[in-house]
């Protein structure tokens, strides 16, 4: 998968985490100086890292966002579509807000879109200023729609062996698998 220096109004952060197999990675793109600020992150790992069933990993990725923060609540969640290179992707998606009473930030709004595409996974985390939802769902969806994915049936096949990915990267570089 290729990660442009920039994309759709977002730059790419420099820091890049990737397993030392190179089978899974995130990478950062943020839109900081436009009237929205957005920040993306993009998961792309082997669906053996992680089970390769949907719902099921959907419902772990909802778990760990909810679960990483107090003060996040799940606002909406359902089926998502995704056109990439002229085929409708079948994925999910889970909105939520997090607001924080004892944080000096506004309430922000996190969106949470996994797919799952050949022997991958690919997952995207954004997040923005609530009272910016309309603009930023417009960005978001820009984005999305601009970043391609791999062609499913290129490349290597997901690795069916276990990998640690808690001992491989440290805790400043490992992505948020679930």
């Amino acid at each position: 998968m290729v990660f442009p220096a920039t994309l759709a109004g977002f730059t790419r952060d420099d820091r890049e985490s990737r397993d030392p197999r190179g089978e899974a990675t995130a990478v950062n793109y943020k839109r900081l100086g436009d009237e929205v600020p957005v920040m993306v992150t993009v998961y792309i790992y082997p669906q053996s890292l992680s089970g390769n069933d949907l719902d099921r990993h959907f419902l772990a990725a909802k778990t760990a966002v909810l679960r990483n923060g107090r003060g996040t609540e799940l606002l909406a969640e359902g089926p998502m579509e995704l056109e990439q290179d002229g085929e409708i992707q079948a994925g999910r998606r889970a909105h939520f807000i997090i607001s924080n009473e004892s944080e000096p930030y506004p309430p922000q709004i996190t969106h949470l879109f996994l797919f799952k595409h050949g022997p991958w996974f690919i997952k995207y985390r954004t997040i923005f200023l609530a009272f910016q939802h309309d603009k930023a769902d417009v960005a978001n969806l820009d984005f999305l729609r601009a970043l391609r994915w791999p062609s499913a049936d290129r490349g290597r096949l997901a690795d069916a062996r276990p990998f640690d990915v808690g001992a491989a990267w440290t805790d400043a570089t490992r992505p948020d698998l679930h």
